[in-house]
């Protein structure tokens, strides 16, 4: 399946993010974007499996996996995201993560943008809260070098990395 959306002279990069599919404990996320972007994105599928259902968790929070991936190329290649549902929070934080990036790296401009259809609120949802940040397949915010596994933000408890399904 091509998931090139096309682009023109002149045109910024584009990446729009899908309706999250959930099956079972499986996390789909079908994007699609611009021929310049074909270079950094193997596909345009994305998928984590989960040691946990995911049927009762909200789309805005489905989609949170695909930001945290695919933020970082958009701030670097000024590509413009588009997703369906977006978790406030979560994208305020990616604004101040971003913001971070700039005063790290002054001479990269961070140009890409994000936008959602719709904006939702956690309180939708009451499951545990993760520190993590998606970027090549597992790079956590905090990780533990000793055991390569994120700590769970709200108990220390630690948790498995995501798996893709095999």
């Amino acid at each position: 399946m091509n998931q090139n959306t096309g682009t023109g002279s002149g045109q910024r990069p584009l990446i729009r993010i899908g309706t999250p599919e959930v099956r079972g404990d499986t996390l789909i996320v079908k994007c699609s974007y611009n021929k310049g972007l074909e270079p950094f994105l193997a596909s345009g599928l994305f998928y984590a499996k989960y040691d946990f259902s995911l049927e009762d968790v909200p789309s805005s929070i489905l989609s949170i996996p695909a930001l945290g991936l695919l933020a970082p190329l958009g701030w670097l290649t000024g590509a413009d995201i588009v997703a369906g549902d977006a978790d406030k929070d979560y994208v305020e934080s990616l604004s101040a993560v971003s913001g971070e990036f700039k005063k790290l790296y002054p001479s990269i401009p961070f140009s890409g943008t994000l936008s959602a259809n719709s904006v939702s609120t956690r309180s939708e949802w009451n499951g545990e809260r993760y520190c993590v940040l998606y970027s090549g397949g597992g790079l956590y915010m905090h990780p533990d070098p000793e055991h390569g596994e994120a700590p769970d933000c709200s108990d220390g408890q630690r948790r498995s990395r995501p798996s893709a399904p095999g």
